[in-house]
């Protein structure tokens, strides 16, 4: 007797067809044995499965193969960028206690932590553009943009970076104390860097008086020394971590004689020209000026005179806003 043909069991059949166990051929929306019976199919309402997927809508690229054309100011940024990291970093790094790594740091780890921050970044700019113009005014470069190009720039880069670095300064917190620190540096580095232009180059009608930029300095570096106390071990530790590890204990050994000889007709002068209280408090400032350059020897590092830009007393710098007149016209026989 012949054997029954073999069938393979459907498991996804109608509810139907499982009721009444008979083979179901899983038509949608009804299956074959619900039509032929009249009755009711539970695929009833289901979408049949398409033989083909369907069609993807055709792919349109945006208008983005191109890059748009780079603006004029966006060059001179990319001229400043690279002015900074083939020139001014040299300038920067420039102490001769910094090793090789450091100032290596100074070119590439510095430039790329001031990238995540836009007042950190305008500041590098703007230090960039105003050596930029010491090197013009000195014809050690070419001059291919004309000198008032570069000066509107080093104002934009300057003001902007001190207008997002004011509000900040109102926020400071451990994730961006670091750029914090970074900026003060280079606004720091700017307030020395202002060339000294004609009037008809100028852009500020009124200059500054040397007593006034001198206070600038003083209220910048005291102003932003809280910040770095609160976060110190932060900044110290992080991205600018290679700008502390410098060979130099300042504050111990020797002071280069020249200097010594120097800080002492300073200390003359004031005691033969100044009243008794400017005398001590001037006094007093030139001998905490002089800790800052003990050890430092003949390589006259100039982060000694920062730090007793902060260290310095109070009452000093209560005479830098009086502008006390002792402080910048002694007799110039006391001092050659």
């Amino acid at each position: 007797m012949p054997s029954r043909k073999p069938h393979l069991k459907s498991r996804n059949g109608c509810q139907q067809c499982k009721s009444r166990k008979i083979k179901c051929d899983e038509k949608v929306p009804l299956c074959g044995p619900c039509h032929k019976h009249r009755v009711p199919c539970s695929f009833e309402g289901l979408t049949p499965p398409s033989a083909t997927p369907p069609a993807r809508p055709a792919f349109h690229p945006p208008d983005l193969q191109y890059a748009p054309p780079l603006s004029p100011t966006s060059m001179l940024d990319l001229e400043l960028l690279h002015n900074f990291t083939s020139r001014t970093y040299c300038t920067v790094s420039a102490s001769l206690v910094l090793s090789p790594a450091q100032k290596e740091f100074h070119r590439t780890g510095f430039v790329e932590a001031a990238f995540g921050y836009d007042y950190f970044t305008h500041a590098l700019l703007a230090v960039s553009v105003f050596h930029l113009i010491f090197l013009i005014q000195r014809n050690q470069i070419p001059n291919h943009k004309g000198i008032e190009t570069y000066l509107i720039a080093a104002h934009t880069h300057h003001n902007t970076a001190l207008r997002s670095f004011r509000s900040t300064l109102y926020n400071v917190t451990p994730e961006n104390c670091s750029a914090v620190f970074g900026c003060a540096i280079l606004i720091t580095l700017m307030s020395f860097a202002q060339p000294q232009l004609p009037d008809s180059l100028s852009l500020d009608s009124s200059p500054k008086k040397v007593s006034a930029l001198v206070l600038d300095w003083f209220r910048l570096l005291r102003g932003i020394e809280p910040a770095h106390q609160d976060y110190k071990h932060i900044i110290q530790s992080g991205p600018l971590k290679p700008i502390f590890e410098s060979k130099v204990d300042y504050g111990t050994g020797p002071i280069d004689a020249e200097i010594s000889s120097n800080l002492n007709a300073l200390c003359l002068a004031f005691s033969q020209n100044s009243t008794a209280a400017v005398r001590r408090i001037c006094v007093d400032a030139i001998k905490e000026l002089r800790v800052g350059f003990a050890g430092v020897g003949e390589r006259r590092e100039s982060s000694s005179s920062l730090g007793w830009v902060v260290n310095v007393d109070e009452e000093f710098v209560g005479l830098l806003e009086e502008e006390i007149e002792d402080i910048f016209h002694l007799p110039q026989k006391n001092i050659d």
